[in-house]
């Protein structure tokens, strides 16, 4: 048998996260080089990633053949203060088949204060430049329940199903019974 006790208290220090919202204002001179611009106007949408943060990959709608494109978008991602956070901004051109990488760059999210909101722009192949509105706060809300106990509306849920089950085994099984033992074994099969 278990020694372990899995309703011992145990104290858990909280630590806080990091909430990185990112607006992806608009790019101007988009360009696939020379060639490719005469062949097609790039159809361009942003993505966004943070390899150190889940479920952090984001992307802008894409624009249709526009060089300086629009999109005004807003993505929020939590991030974990103790790593080395580095947002990467790929500007993409949509295709028909596959889409096209334009170009990629970097932000050191590190390099934000807590509380400041500012304007950054992101220069991709020397030629376009990307416009982001980034901002660095405190996440204090938590996605966690620290308690074994159940909720409320756990325990109500419960009650509920109670009342249920027996309102139908008392259909099934017939209203007058009020132990185990009024019930035929036939009654079962």
């Amino acid at each position: 048998m278990s020694s372990i006790d899995p309703y011992q208290q145990i104290m858990v220090e909280h630590q806080y996260s990091h909430k990185f919202t990112v607006t992806v204002k608009q790019a101007k001179n988009v360009t696939k080089g020379a060639f490719g611009d005469m062949l097609d106007t790039p159809d361009p949408y942003v993505e966004l990633f943070i390899p150190t943060a889940p479920d952090s990959r984001k992307r802008t709608n894409y624009i249709n053949n526009n060089v300086n494109p629009e999109w005004n978008e807003t993505f929020e991602i939590i991030l974990d203060p103790n790593q080395e956070n580095i947002l990467e901004i790929t500007l993409m051109d949509a295709n028909y088949v596959m889409d096209e990488t334009i170009g990629t760059a970097t932000f050191p999210i590190s390099s934000l204060k807590i509380g400041e909101k500012k304007q950054v722009p992101v220069i991709i192949n020397k030629v376009t430049e990307v416009t982001l509105e980034v901002s660095l706060e405190v996440c204090s809300s938590t996605d966690l329940r620290f308690s074994m106990a159940l909720c409320d509306e756990e325990k109500d849920f419960r009650q509920q199903r109670k009342t249920r089950v027996m309102h139908y085994l008392n259909k099934l099984l017939g209203a007058d019974l009020t132990s185990i033992r009024d019930v035929s074994l036939e009654s079962l099969y």
